[in-house]
């Protein structure tokens, strides 16, 4: 027998991938929902688990280790649009003319710092989804087909961007107004979660023509007067409606108060 060496190559099935000791089989995690990250999933070969990589040096992993974002992108949400700036010096000589929303025809502004893109909440081809707790709205910026021709002599390189952006508003709120008979004060007090604006406004009479002002508060009752209240949600969606699941009475500003007078239980 001579002195040759020999090499053993070790391979694992679909799945799993050889271990940190190059002779076990290990479970592949990128395999399963590309192990959660937003781009690359890879292994370790230290320690035998994956972790995720972003595509370029110019997008930086989030704190959860899994999503890759651009320190140069900043997403702005109110009630009625979206907004997304975009830091110029970091796309390479791009402007907003070669940029475009999901619908071509919204058009980005600039000043010399920024690009900014501003979607209505229904327009510009801003799609609507709900989840459970959220209503999601979200937009695309991306290059549009003919960006090189608009670079009038810059050179730059050809890759192309596409840069997905959401908003998100909670679909739950506690609104709450308070009253106490004729002796107290009425307090009234207004809470929420998220950039939907919301608004509860107490009228004289059943007709709802003459709401209290500011300086008719605090508002006098007598015990079995009639009271009347109108809800609303500000905004220019007609997709959002406003939903009373629960109508209370509480001597205090908390709903979930002790002694509470239920007028509305499950709408």
């Amino acid at each position: 027998m001579d002195n040759s060496t020999f090499t053993v190559v070790c391979s694992c099935p679909k799945g799993f991938v050889v271990g940190s000791n190059k002779r076990a089989c290990i479970r592949d995690e990128c395999t399963v929902d590309n192990g959660g990250c937003s781009h690359f999933c890879v292994h370790r070969d230290y320690n035998d688990h994956s972790h995720c990589q972003c595509p370029v040096k110019d997008l930086v992993l989030r704190q959860d280790g899994k999503t890759c974002e651009s320190p140069d992108v900043n997403v702005t949400c109110t009630d009625q649009h979206m907004q997304l700036d975009l830091l110029r010096s970091a796309f390479h000589g791009l402007n907003e003319s070669q940029l475009q929303l999901a619908d071509p025809s919204c058009q980005g502004t600039g000043n010399h710092t920024f690009i900014t893109f501003r979607a209505p909440l229904h327009g510009c081809g801003t799609i609507m989804n709900f989840t459970n707790s959220s209503v999601v709205y979200s937009n695309i910026v991306s290059t549009r087909p003919n960006y090189l021709s608009l670079m009038s002599g810059v050179v730059t390189w050809a890759g192309t961007i596409e840069i997905p952006f959401e908003c998100k508003y909670a679909r739950d709120h506690w609104i709450t107004g308070s009253f106490k008979p004729v002796v107290e004060k009425l307090r009234f007090k207004e809470k929420g979660r998220g950039n939907l604006t919301f608004d509860i406004q107490q009228f004289q009479t059943d007709n709802f023509s003459t709401p209290y002002s500011e300086k008719d508060y605090p508002v006098s009752v007598k015990i079995r007067d009639q009271m009347y209240f109108v809800l609303s949600v500000n905004t220019t969606s007609p997709d959002v409606k406003l939903f009373a699941d629960t109508c209370k009475a509480t001597p205090s500003s908390s709903p979930f108060d002790f002694l509470q007078f239920n007028f509305i239980i499950n709408g």
